[in-house]
């Protein structure tokens, strides 16, 4: 079963709605990301404006194996009213002057010749994505005066030399098709013809079609407004509750927003099925009777999409430190390199959620990387400290742990670091220490005490004051997020990241909630910084490293930020404006996107 929507770009999806991490990602991280979570998207926008091979290349190249792109046939190709300016420039020739400026171009004011090329430069459009695997169905919608006659069963008819080896679908919106015996003759003829129906959720009075006529059934569920739908009974406002005697169907395979699909070919009991009242209805694998609440076909299929958008859970993983303290590291179900995330002071691996979907989407087109993100010591789901001494030689160490545990190193090109402020230390000197455990390091502001220095100390202290005087119980964990959200450290963090580290920062306490990370943890890792040596070090991490810091951040100044590129071999530093220390989690999609280039 495939889940869908009619476009990766629809507006209730990036500026009405909260599929996406950030509103500002660019069209291919969009889309990448789309095709992380759902395996089918409808390509809507080749209706007005025919699809162009670069553009389809670009589609099939940004998008992982097995994903499916269904595309909407041209307007014009439909005998729809089309715009002028669509049609290519070297044809406008043939359009008569009278008409070039008019508001629509019609197919019949065209020579058959031209309307020939326009068939065959939409096949050729389409190649790279057939010739991917990817392209899935061609719909061609039909405009509402397109009736059942001769000339249109004709027109019908020649739908399989025009789409030459491509799966065709019709949208036939003119209710006479459906009226009566013409049913019946209706899905017989697509049948012959090998063409498949799209079984359209469409308003006004009278049940929608339900049928199969080819190896692949669609189902279009365009929305209805409340507004024009005054006659609807109040208990369903988005779909009547009307359902189909559907008992004997094959288990479904395929189910869109857009398009609902079985994989097979149906059987003759039920491909032109017709939706009537029942009190409830069942498919195998689907859902189960109910006597209780009248189920409908729109809403089963809704529930299935709504399931098929949440992401793939997080494993936890857990691994030995060489003091025999508990590490646990978060899989994020990346497909290809390992990538190693690891959090500063306070926080914990989950809150790289954000950032790690959006690599994890940013990559699927070539198999990587696969973000793993560790909980150092004292914080999220790992142990304390045995002996309740952190450092910064000992968030190392445990890095290497995690390593070894996992067998990163083993790996073929080795694994890439990431790291924000002490993860991004603890990363650095894990390499100086063993020099091949990653390929290359991506650090966001390493604290690192440049010498000449006396802010670290300084800050460092604070910091480790200000630790032991929080709070960190709360009675639940709504009042924890009350207290919490826009404050301090959350101040920067954007709304995905703070719910991230409410996931897994908060543990049960009695008859509330506290932080995960003790206080007294907290200080003590703070107050390591006061004994860091890791200046010295810098010269032995041989492996290239991205060091990135941002413009409003008081914890690394540019300058010091600088210096600890220069002292590494294979540094480089890149200040990105607006972002503060908490970079990573105040702009995951900026973030993602420069760590996925660097780690290829």
């Amino acid at each position: 079963m495939l889940a869908g929507s009619s476009s990766w770009a629809d507006r209730s999806l990036v500026r009405d709605g909260t599929f996406y991490p950030s509103r500002s990602l660019s069209a291919a991280q969009r889309l990448a990301y789309y095709a992380g979570r759902l395996p089918l998207a409808e390509v809507a926008t080749t209706y007005r404006f025919p699809p162009t091979a670069e553009v389809a290349q670009r589609w099939a190249s940004s998008t992982p194996a097995g994903f499916t792109i269904d595309v909407r046939a041209w307007s014009l190709l439909c005998g729809a009213p089309t715009w002028p300016e669509s049609l290519w420039a070297d044809l406008q020739g043939y359009v008569r002057p009278s008409r070039r400026e008019g508001a629509k171009l019609y197919r019949q004011r065209l020579p058959a010749a031209v309307v020939d090329e326009c068939w065959e430069r939409f096949n050729h459009a389409l190649a790279p994505l057939a010739a991917a695997g990817k392209l899935g169905v061609v719909t061609v919608r039909f405009p509402s005066w397109f009736s059942p006659r001769p000339a249109a069963w004709d027109e019908l008819a020649a739908l399989t030399a025009r789409l030459p080896g491509l799966r065709t679908a019709v949208e036939l919106t003119n209710r006479r098709w459906y009226e009566g015996d013409a049913c019946d003759q209706t899905l017989g003829v697509l049948e012959a013809l090998g063409l498949g129906f799209v079984c359209r959720d469409r308003p006004g009075p009278g049940s929608p079609v339900v049928a199969a006529t080819a190896d692949i059934a669609v189902v279009r569920l365009p929305g209805r407004s409340v507004r024009s739908w005054p006659a609807l009974p109040a208990r369903c406002r988005t779909a009547r509750c009307r359902t189909a005697p559907i008992g004997s169907l094959p288990t479904p395979t395929a189910t869109a927003t857009t398009n609902w699909r079985s994989g097979h070919r149906p059987s003759a009991t039920w491909r032109r099925a017709l939706l009537r009242s029942t009190s409830s209805w069942t498919t195998a694998g689907g859902p189960t009777p109910s006597t209780t609440r009248p189920r409908c076909c729109r809403c089963w299929l809704a529930e299935q999409v709504v399931a098929s958008l949440r992401p793939p859970p997080v494993e936890q993983l857990t691994v030995a430190a060489a003091d025999g303290a508990r590490l646990a590291c978060w899989d994020f179900a990346g497909a290809g390199q390992a990538l190693l995330m690891v959090h500063g002071v306070s926080l914990h691996g989950r809150c790289w959620g954000p950032v790690a979907d959006l690599v994890v989407a940013d990559g699927l087109a070539n198999k990587g990387p696969r973000p793993l993100a560790l909980d150092m010591r004292g914080h999220g789901a790992s142990d304390r400290s045995p002996n309740g001494r952190y450092g910064w030689e000992l968030f190392a160490a445990d890095v290497l742990s995690v390593v070894d545990g996992l067998g990163l190193a083993d790996q073929p090109g080795g694994g890439t670091g990431v790291g924000h402020s002490a993860g991004a230390t603890a990363l650095l000197l894990a390499e100086a220490a063993r020099p091949g455990s990653f390929s290359r390091i991506w650090a966001w502001e390493p604290i690192v005490a440049v010498p000449g220095s006396s802010l670290r100390r300084q800050r460092s202290s604070e910091l480790a004051q200000r630790a032991l005087r929080r709070r960190s119980h709360f009675a639940s964990l709504d009042e924890a997020r009350s207290h919490l959200e826009g404050r301090g450290l959350f101040a920067e963090f954007c709304p995905e990241a703070f719910e991230a580290f409410l996931s897994a920062g908060l543990v049960a306490d009695g008859d509330g909630t506290r932080l995960a990370c003790r206080a007294e943890d907290e200080a003590a890792a703070y107050a390591a910084a006061n004994e860091d040596r890791s200046w010295g070090r810098l010269g032995e991490v041989r492996c290239p490293v991205a060091v990135r810091g941002g413009q409003t951040s008081p914890a690394v100044p540019r300058p010091e930020l600088e210096a600890i590129a220069a002292r590494l071999p294979a540094g480089e530093a890149e200040v990105m404006p607006g972002l503060g220390h908490f970079g990573p989690f105040q702009a995951p999609a900026t973030i993602a996107a420069d760590i996925a280039g660097w780690a290829r």
